[in-house]
């Protein structure tokens, strides 16, 4: 980097100012241009930060926190006319606040979601048929409660032509920040109540997530699987949540009321679990994360409305 040279004058003690009349030109501060009157300049200059000053952002509030669940039933309803039995649903836990944010209000933050099918044996043909359909996945699943019909759930009638219903678990999805709670089964569990399920049906197994423009997480399906740490990981925690192998990796869970019982005792666990998150609102961490997933949500709308 190339230095600031001083030069010295080739005779130092010659004086640079010969006249008193140029010294005080000389010397004399430049009257201010711009566009600002004089009799405002000096106030102007006492209230504008330096050039080089931050200028502290105005103080944002998010009060009234408050836990939701949605369940929507999905658009994508496989081929209505022909397999009535099947219906997507998708369930979302969500937390909000009341904010001081002008305009539009950002939509609730995401903390878990799960896609689901509900199947109901009375309106379907074939169930292995009916969910190959759909997706090979979906089509071990439903093979497996066909082989299991008469064995293990024979007690639920999983079979055609019962008046009987199980969800499949297809994505459940939940946010980095709220993992290790056991959010994803809890929530999958409040849906099955939901939508009166006898029993739930899932394919245990990790995939990799990302968060998208709008601050939600979603599984991408291309990027390669964890490695066997996290799949064991995975097992584990539809394992505690009481999931039991059914055939071919396929795990189950029975919702029935025990005798004498006014209601599912894993399903209650489940809503109280939910329910516990409204202590965690006004924590100073929560808040942080929703202005986080906010703030990008904002910005992505932003950013929409200026290719518009």
């Amino acid at each position: 980097m190339a230095a600031h040279q001083h030069v010295q004058p080739k005779n130092p003690v010659a004086p640079l100012i010969h006249n008193d009349r140029l010294k005080r030109r000389t010397t004399a501060p430049r009257k201010a241009t711009n566009t600002m009157s004089t009799t405002h300049s000096k106030r102007s200059a006492a209230v504008l930060p330096a050039a080089n000053s931050t200028v502290a952002k105005p103080r944002r509030t998010a009060t009234n926190g408050s836990v939701a669940i949605k369940l929507t039933h999905g658009e994508g309803t496989y081929r209505l006319e022909n397999h009535p039995g099947d219906e997507f649903w998708y369930i979302e836990l969500t937390l909000d606040y009341s904010t001081d944010i002008p305009g539009p209000q950002p939509k609730p933050a995401l903390i878990a979601s799960a896609t689901l099918l509900r199947v109901r044996c009375l309106r379907i043909e074939e169930i292995h048929v009916d969910l190959d359909c759909m997706s090979a996945d979906l089509g071990t699943i439903g093979f497996a409660v066909e082989m299991s019909s008469r064995g293990k759930l024979a007690d639920y009638s999983m079979h055609v032509g019962a008046n009987s219903t199980f969800l499949v678990a297809i994505d459940v999805v939940v946010d980095p920040f709220w993992r290790g709670r056991r959010l994803g089964p809890a929530l999958v569990a409040v849906a099955s109540d939901l939508l009166n399920a006898d029993i739930t049906v899932l394919t245990p197994f990790g995939l990799k997530t990302r968060l998208d423009a709008n601050g939600e997480v979603f599984t991408d399906y291309y990027l390669p699987r964890p490695g066997p740490e996290v799949q064991a990981k995975v097992k584990k925690a539809w394992h505690t949540a009481g999931y039991r192998p059914l055939y071919d990796g396929v795990v189950w869970q029975g919702h029935d009321i025990p005798e004498g019982h006014t209601f599912n005792k894993r399903i209650k666990a489940a809503r109280d679990r939910i329910a516990a998150l409204d202590d965690q609102v006004d924590n100073a961490a929560t808040r942080a994360w929703w202005w986080r997933r906010v703030d990008r949500q904002l910005r992505h709308a932003a950013k929409l409305a200026r290719t518009q």
